[in-house]
């Protein structure tokens, strides 16, 4: 079901646009695609489980602890900056001191409540990496991957300000005149559960008044202390004649086995028109202090979240096992 969404609304489920001064990172990007040979290649786009021990990306927004010479490029980071005492506290690191999902390593992601960032607001909010943009329009892309949500005061308990875990973001056609937008398709954490939310627009220059909500997806319990896998598929369409999704998950128990959440193949309307299709990103996207409850205090109770990530695997359309975490087997 289809319908307009007012900027109320969008903040309100906590998916908002990025600030414009994104778009330096694209001038002279790596176009993603150039890593695999061709479509009907068996090589994956673009895959990191953080082995080196370390994370690096092409352009740093307070880059913590992501440099290193060896490993998986991301294309960018940002990370909001928290001073803890006399010392930076990395919000972006990896590391190795409980069982990762795959290997040696995870990638964490901590978000601090009272963390500011004076010369960029935009990554106050923000723990984050993402890969480049497509430079094209309408591809099929497969994204498996694994998260795990600790427990405790300083993990991913059931909070009243809700947070961005995963998102695509779209890359507005700034010579056109199109501003950043909200992300075309994100994975949000609203209290104890797993939300899947994605917008279409088919004009040619979106805005508030024009983006529509595609649907909002139900992923099912947000369990902590267990790794989560996910598959998912998205073929972006705003016009809806190509447009593609399937998501699919499994938590890493015993006897535990995928489960396909929904898979859609007519008629999906997902995305904006523009030139490129949206970028991937992981971590946390959480609003600050500003939101107050009835009682004025902070909306969120928790001073500090923390999650990661692991066995990320970007392929083409062609790719769907090959970017399911290792272990795993989807029916």
């Amino acid at each position: 079901m289809s319908s307009k969404i007012t900027l109320f609304t969008m903040m309100s489920l906590m998916i908002i646009s990025c600030s414009d001064d994104q778009d330096d990172y694209y001038e002279d990007v790596k176009n993603i695609e150039e890593l695999a040979i061709d479509k009907n290649s068996n090589r994956l786009i673009f895959t990191d489980g953080w082995e080196t021990g370390c994370w690096r990306a092409y352009y740093h927004k307070k880059s913590s602890n992501g440099s290193c010479d060896v490993g998986t490029r991301w294309n960018n980071s940002q990370m909001q900056t928290y001073l803890g005492g006399a010392a930076t506290t990395y919000v972006g690191e990896v590391a190795n001191s409980f069982v990762p999902r795959e290997g040696d390593y995870a990638m964490k992601f901590t978000w601090f409540r009272n963390a500011f960032d004076p010369d960029d607001p935009n990554n106050t909010s923000k723990a984050h990496l993402w890969t480049g943009h497509e430079l094209k329009r309408n591809t099929k892309r497969w994204y498996g991957f694994s998260m795990y949500m600790p427990s405790g005061a300083g993990g991913m308990e059931p909070d009243e300000e809700p947070e961005i875990l995963v998102q695509w973001h779209g890359i507005p056609d700034l010579e056109k005149g199109e501003t950043y937008r909200i992300p075309a398709a994100a994975i949000l954490h609203i209290k104890d559960r797993l939300v899947f939310n994605y917008y279409y627009d088919e004009n040619e220059i979106s805005s508030t008044g024009t983006i529509k909500l595609g649907g909002k997806i139900e992923l099912g319990k947000a369990d902590l202390d267990i790794w989560i896998d996910f598959l998912i598929g998205i073929e972006w369409d705003p016009d809806g004649n190509d447009g593609y999704l399937e998501i699919n998950r499994k938590n890493q128990i015993v006897g535990s086995s995928w489960e396909r959440i929904i898979k859609q193949t007519d008629g999906v309307k997902i995305g904006y028109n523009d030139i490129s299709d949206p970028n991937f990103g992981i971590g946390i996207y959480k609003f600050n202090s500003s939101r107050l409850n009835s009682e004025g205090k902070p909306l969120s109770k928790y001073y500090r979240r923390q999650i990661f990530f692991d066995s990320f695997r970007m392929g083409s359309r062609y790719q769907s096992r090959d970017v399911i975490p290792i272990g795993s087997a989807v029916r």
